[in-house]
């Protein structure tokens, strides 16, 4: 299911990409008139989120992780750097181009944790059987 929030007037609706109908809050209809319209951009995406967790929560949730490294040079903390890209670091998948998963019944949401951000001075080990504490993802105390 390909959503997207659509503006018209002075909101938005909520449209489905792939046969151009519109949410109205319960169903999908035909005729945008029906449609729920939501003052904001932000409110719009929320439902976008609600009606996508809905479709999806009979299906079995995975996690995976995958290393994202970082360079940054100057006389920063880990802590600042962390700050500054929950702030300004944006995460974009291209839905409308590649679907919601590699499967129709499949929807795939990646979320960035600033927070856990790890010195890799001796460089990235790459140990399949042990990925966890060979990228350095074991937990300090001081992280929680």
């Amino acid at each position: 299911m390909f959503l997207q929030p659509i503006e018209v007037g002075d909101g938005f609706v909520i449209s489905k990409l792939n046969d151009r109908t519109y949410w109205d809050g319960w169903r999908f209809v035909s005729d945008i008139a029906s449609a729920k319209k939501y003052p904001s951009l932000w409110e719009a995406m929320k439902e976008i989120q609600e009606i996508i967790d809905a479709q999806y929560e009979p299906f079995q949730k995975k996690s995976y992780i995958v290393p994202v490294t970082i360079e940054a040079t100057g006389n920063v903390t880990r802590k600042e750097i962390g700050e500054y890209l929950q702030a300004a670091a944006k995460l974009f998948v291209d839905r409308e181009e590649f679907g919601n998963g590699p499967s129709a019944d499949s929807y795939v949401e990646p979320e960035i944790h600033w927070h856990l951000i790890k010195d890799l001075s001796d460089g990235l080990d790459e140990d399949p059987d042990d990925p966890y504490s060979s990228w350095g993802y074991d937990l300090d105390i001081d992280d929680l």
